[in-house]
């Protein structure tokens, strides 16, 4: 009989020799892949041994590449069921939508080496299944790309390989999305952070923790954030804000203290508590660290350069 490029020979053998030595024949002379049944007498378990030869010829894409001649027994070592669940979908979006091409291709390895073990109905729903999800989240990249992944018939399917370059350009595709969506919401949350600092560093209770919080989010996470998009913790540039505003009005106070100079008009423990630093002492330390002059020696040169 024939089905496409598909040929079943029925024959009558006397021993296993007899056997061995057709098909072992049949593979040198025609140069082609035979799947193998065990002898049987019964003619009535021929469609079984058929139909378990006809199943392990649609697996070609998992058997062992080199291998001329396949046992029926070969069938057995597959699993009649999977190991692979929702939740392992579930990982895969995840990783999808981290956007980081690592991970993504790390859970199709481990997702490819569960299926190869399969039998071809699980084999063929979950490769399906796999290829269904990565769609779903190409869309959610690209709306207007609805393409398949993979030709409708595993048949038409050469080797994994195939199967694994047509996969991994869509991961490319949708990492590459969403390090960018990432990256433009990382850069909005950072610029949100900033301009809350700018408004508010005269309130002396301004932490990261307090904007954290009010955000909604974890501490550890936006202080990250914050240093990886401006190059400083969110405290330190409360603090850089704080001097910067305490510099102005030291030098505000030189220019409207005329020729006479004097510290009560305008003490420097206020102009801190203006600026939002609770800790006195912690201003004048903050402040020389960040001018190389106290407070009142600022001020003073800013005095003496204006008479």
């Amino acid at each position: 009989t024939k089905s496409s490029h598909v040929y079943a020979c029925i024959g009558l053998y006397h021993s296993v020799k007899d056997y061995s030595d057709l098909y072992q024949k049949i593979g040198s002379t025609c140069s082609c892949r035979l799947f193998i049944s065990e002898l049987f007498e019964d003619f009535t378990t021929l469609l079984s041994h058929f139909s378990k030869l006809d199943e392990l010829r649609k697996l070609s894409l998992v058997l062992p590449e080199n291998a001329l001649f396949i046992s029926e027994a070969m069938l057995e070592e597959k699993s009649a069921s999977s190991s692979i669940t929702s939740k392992d979908f579930t990982d895969l979006i995840v990783c999808l939508k981290s956007g980081s091409i690592e991970s993504v291709r790390a859970k199709w390895n481990e997702l490819l080496s569960q299926m190869q073990n399969c039998r071809y109905e699980d084999f063929q729903y979950l490769l399906n299944r796999t290829e269904d999800t990565i769609r779903k989240v190409q869309k959610e990249c690209q709306p207007d790309n609805d393409h398949r992944l993979l030709p409708e018939s595993l048949e038409q399917i050469r080797s994994l390989d195939e199967i694994t370059q047509a996969f991994n350009k869509a991961f490319v595709l949708i990492c590459s999305s969403y390090t960018q969506k990432k990256a433009e919401k990382y850069s909005d949350l950072a610029a949100k952070i900033k301009n809350i600092i700018q408004n508010e560093y005269h309130d002396n209770s301004l932490n990261s923790q307090l904007i954290a919080d009010r955000i909604q989010m974890n501490n550890a996470y936006v202080g990250r954030l914050f240093k990886n998009s401006y190059g400083h913790s969110i405290n330190d540039y409360i603090n850089t804000c704080r001097i910067k505003e305490a510099m102005s009005l030291l030098k505000e106070s030189a220019r409207q203290c005329g020729t006479r100079f004097r510290e009560s008009d305008c003490p420097i423990s206020e102009i801190a508590r203006q600026v939002g630093f609770s800790n006195i002492k912690y201003f004048f330390v903050l402040f020389k660290k960040f001018t190389g002059k106290t407070p009142a020696v600022y001020r003073e040169d800013l005095h003496d350069l204006q008479t």
